[in-house]
């Protein structure tokens, strides 16, 4: 038995799934501890100023990525000879969508004020750790399909480890405005992607900028990768912006505890997401190949995500309370009606990655914008209700979306389109 364990220790891919989940676990309490200390410090309203200006950040990364996020982990494992021209895109491309977002964002703005419900100090702080986050994530997945794991993962703490003390010294000192709390994660994500980045090119040795060749040779997956992560991003953070605009900070500031714990469970299933793709791209050579394991995980992780809605409904009510205080109550109903869509977008998200394997097909990246779209329009419809409304939006898009990607699964299962060859740069 002992004989066994070692040999399932020492297997590769175990090791760093267990390595990667110790770290994320270790990231995840910090987070943890440095939402608590942030939205004790600055309350519900507060809170819903910080979730904007890190929304619109989020989508600014997921738009401005232009799919290399998602891209790199394939490309960095195929592409062995072109890697500092793949990490020398992925910077160039950060600083250009910083600066495009910072026109686009100051001009509308500029324009009309009430399209984004945030003062001018906010966007700032929004352009600024867009720029960090870009960085941040398309250096991320370069390193795990350079089998860099672990640095990454010793990143992926530190980054949180610094944000964590940044923010603890700003609580001690009674500061009170959100901007302080803002400028703590700007720095400590700032610190980890230049890290990052230097970890990238110190692995391929030497030092590139832009390759607009390359970037035009792979343009076709990076398209269909963009859309595809644009949509899965805004289904997850456009909500948030609906209510700020609807219904105030004070609401935004209840469903961003809620949206806070939706990314803590779904960050058990991205790491598994992370690492199947890479090994899947070497291994597999046609799409039907991929499949059961694809499936067993999403079993698996079905299994465990209704457990884990269940503590969470028993325990969390009480957990909100206790630490966030009672001004903090109806975050806890609206988890109630968000618990079905985790389960669903968890599975979901496990499913993209025979996508991803795919080459991002339109059919899949046309559902989830059309689940997206519904997402947000039962978002407004509901806006009356405020996070509440939202919460139920997602569980019911979440489910349509979960149900779509089962059947297009199948699709490759019992038809020729699963005979196709996984070869990223000719999708």
């Amino acid at each position: 038995m002992l004989e066994k364990l070692k040999q399932i220790w020492q297997n590769p891919f175990v090791n760093n799934v267990l390595t990667t989940y110790l770290a994320r676990f270790s990231g995840i309490f910090l987070a943890v501890l440095t939402t608590v200390l942030s939205s004790r410090a600055v309350g519900p309203e507060g809170r819903g100023w910080i979730a904007c200006t890190f929304n619109i950040a989020n989508l600014g990364c997921a738009f401005g990525c232009f799919g290399l996020n998602v891209s790199n982990l394939v490309l960095g494992a195929k592409l062995i000879k072109q890697r500092a021209q793949l990490t020398g895109n992925s910077l160039s491309i950060s600083l250009f969508s910083s600066l495009l977002l910072a026109l686009i964002l100051l001009t509308t703005k500029s324009v009309n004020g009430d399209l984004f419900p945030l003062p001018y100090a906010f966007i700032f702080l929004s352009i600024a750790y867009t720029l960090v986050l870009l960085i941040y994530t398309t250096t991320h997945s370069l390193l795990f399909s350079f089998g860099l794991v672990r640095i990454c993962n010793w990143q992926e703490f530190i980054s949180k480890l610094v944000v964590f003390i940044i923010t603890l010294a700003i609580f001690l000192g009674h500061f009170k405005s959100p901007t302080y709390f803002i400028v703590a994660s700007i720095i400590g994500i700032g610190l980890a992607a230049l890290w990052r980045l230097y970890s990238a090119y110190s692995f391929v040795g030497q030092w590139s900028l832009f390759s607009w060749k390359l970037f035009c040779q792979s343009a076709s997956y990076n398209f269909k990768a963009f859309l595809f992560s644009a949509f899965y991003s805004a289904i997850q953070m456009a909500d948030i912006l609906i209510i700020q605009h609807c219904s105030g900070p004070e609401q935004s500031g209840y469903y961003n505890i809620v949206g806070a714990i939706r990314s803590l469970t779904l960050a058990f299933t991205l790491i598994v997401n992370q690492m199947l793709l890479p090994r899947l791209s070497a291994k597999c050579k046609i799409i039907r190949q991929c499949l059961p394991i694809v499936w067993k995980a999403n079993a698996f992780f079905l299994i465990f995500n209704v457990a884990l809605a269940a503590i969470l409904a028993i325990f969390m009510p009480w957990c909100i309370n206790l630490i966030l205080g009672p001004e903090f109550a109806p975050s806890s109903t609206m988890l109630m009606w968000m618990l079905p869509g985790i389960i669903f977008f968890n599975g979901y998200t496990i499913l993209t990655t025979v996508f991803n394997l795919a080459g991002q097909p339109y059919s899949s990246t046309l559902w989830l914008a059309a689940c997206t779209a519904l997402d947000l329009f039962l978002c407004y419809y509901w806006s009356h209700h405020g996070g509440l409304g939202a919460a139920q939006a997602f569980s019911c898009a979440s489910f349509i979306l979960f149900a779509g990607a089962w059947l297009h699964t199948f699709i490759y299962k019992y038809t020729n389109s699963g005979l196709q060859e996984l070869d990223a740069l000719n999708k």
